[in-house]
C-alpha cells in the first residue's frame, strides 16, 4: 500500500453506480448516511448495460409471478422520483405483446395478471392493427395489451439519482477504476489504482463487472453482448401519438420496441440469444455486422410496414445473465457487511428503483421485507 492516499472513513460504499448503483446511493444517502459512489467510467456511460436512452416496464411479468410485489413498489417509487425531480422519467405508453397462446412468454404473462389481479386486456391479431398499425403481427397471433406498462428513460434516471443523492450528502466520484477490496477491522476497505477508502459497509453493484470483483464466489454468471438499432419510421410509431411498446414472441426469436421518442426513430433489439462473451471489455462494437443486421432487416419487412430498414443509430450492451434468469440479490456468505446485486439478465432497469432500497435495507437493517429466496445466492449453493 506504499505510496497510496487514505481516506476519512465512511459509513458506506457503493461500488459501480449505474442503473442499481446510483438508485442505491440516493436511498443510502436519504437514510442519512455518509455515501461514497464510485463509478470507474463517467456517469453515465455507455460501456454496460443501461445506456440506450430507454428501458421497457411492465407489471405483468412473464418471467414469474414473484416478480409483481417488487414491480409494484417499484412503480411507486418511480412515480415518488418524478415528484422529486420534476422530470418525465416514465411514459406510460403501455405494452403490446404479440405471440401465440401456447407460448411461454403469452401463458406466463396471462398467469401474472391472474395471480396478481393485474388489467391486460385481450385482443385479436385484427384487432390490435386496427389500432396499432405500427405493427404487423401475423393472422394467428394473440395480443394482450398491458395498459399501465410503457419505458423509462434509464441514462436520465441514472443522472437524476446521483443529483438527489448529491442533494443528500453523497460523495460519487466518476473514473475511479477499483482493483481491490479487502476486510479492514470490522469494515471493509476499497482500493483504486490511487487511493484507499474505508467504510463500515460495502454495496457492490457492478453490473458485467461482478464477475471479477466477487469471483470468489464462483457465481455462474454468463455475459451476453446484445445489440440495438434505431430506424427511420412514420408518424404511427410516435410516442406522442399513443404509440406503446412492443414484444413479438416469434418462436425461436423475441424482438422488443419502442416508439419513436426523437429523430433516430423506433428502437429495437432482438431479446433472444447474443453473443457470448468472457469479459465487458469486449463489448464495445461500433458498426453492426450482417449476423445482427439481417435478422432486423427481415422483422421489419414482416411486421413493422412504417419502418426503415436503414439504421440511424446503433449500440452495444450486455446482458449478465444468471442460469434461471432471475437477479442475484443478497449477503456476501463470508463478509455480512458486504451486500451486492447483479445478473440481472436483460430485464433489471425497470426495477432500479426498489432494487435501490432494497440494498439500502439489507445494508441497514436486518433483512428487506421485498427480497425472497428465489433471487438470493444459496439457490445456486443446493
Amino acid at each position: 500500500m506504499k505510496g497510496m492516499q487514505k481516506t476519512k472513513k465512511t459509513d458506506v460504499i457503493v461500488l459501480g453506480v449505474g442503473g442499481m448503483g446510483s438508485s442505491a446511493c440516493y436511498h443510502l444517502a436519504k437514510k442519512g448516511l455518509n455515501v461514497l459512489g464510485l463509478e470507474q467510467f463517467s456517469i453515465p456511460h455507455d460501456k454496460g448495460s443501461s445506456h440506450g436512452e430507454t428501458r421497457m416496464i411492465r407489471k405483468a411479468y412473464f418471467e414469474h409471478p414473484n416478480y409483481v410485489p417488487l414491480l409494484r413498489r417499484a412503480y411507486q417509487l418511480w412515480d415518488e422520483l418524478e415528484e422529486e425531480t420534476g422530470q418525465k422519467l416514465f411514459n406510460r405508453c403501455g405494452m403490446i405483446l404479440y405471440a401465440d397462446e401456447s407460448s411461454e412468454v403469452y401463458k406466463g404473462t396471462l398467469r401474472s395478471s391472474e395471480e396478481h389481479q393485474l388489467p391486460l386486456e385481450k385482443m385479436s391479431a385484427a384487432e390490435a392493427m386496427k389500432k396499432w398499425p405500427a405493427y404487423k403481427p401475423f393472422e394467428h397471433h394473440s395480443v394482450l395489451f398491458e395498459p399501465a406498462a410503457g419505458f423509462l428513460y434509464s441514462e436520465k434516471i441514472i443522472s437524476a439519482y446521483v443529483s438527489l443523492a448529491r442533494e443528500n450528502g453523497a460523495v460519487i466520484r466518476e473514473n475511479q477504476e477499483v482493483v481491490d477490496f479487502f476486510p479492514a477491522g470490522e469494515g471493509v476497505a476499497v482500493q483504486t489504482k490511487a487511493e484507499i477508502f474505508y467504510a463500515d459497509k460495502l454495496v457492490i453493484t457492478a453490473g458485467a463487472w461482478t464477475i471479477s470483483v466477487l469471483k470468489e464466489l464462483n457465481i455462474p454468471f454468463q455475459l451476453l453482448r446484445k445489440n440495438l438499432s434505431w430506424h427511420t419510421a412514420g408518424k404511427e410509431h410516435s410516442a406522442e401519438n399513443g404509440t406503446p411498446a412492443a414484444f413479438f414472441d416469434l418462436g425461436e426469436n423475441m424482438f422488443y420496441m419502442f416508439p419513436s421518442v426523437n429523430v433516430k426513430g423506433v428502437k429495437i433489439g432482438k431479446h433472444s440469444g447474443g453473443e457470448p462473451i468472457n469479459r465487458p471489455e469486449e463489448k464495445q462494437i461500433k458498426t453492426p455486422d450482417r449476423s445482427f443486421l439481417q435478422p432486423i432487416e427481415s422483422f421489419i419487412d414482416t411486421h413493422l410496414p412504417h419502418a426503415s430498414k436503414k439504421y440511424n443509430d446503433f449500440v452495444s450492451c450486455i446482458y449478465t445473465n444468471t442460469p434461471d434468469q432471475n437477479f442475484l440479490i443478497d449477503r456476501h456468505p463470508k463478509h455480512t457487511h458486504i451486500v451486492f446485486a447483479s445478473g440481472f439478465s436483460g430485464h433489471g432497469f425497470k426495477f432500479a428503483s426498489v432494487i435501490g432500497e432494497i440494498l439500502a435495507d439489507l445494508t441497514t437493517e436486518e433483512e428487506s421485507e421485498l427480497l425472497t429466496d428465489f433471487l438470493r445466492l444459496r439457490r445456486f449453493n443446493g
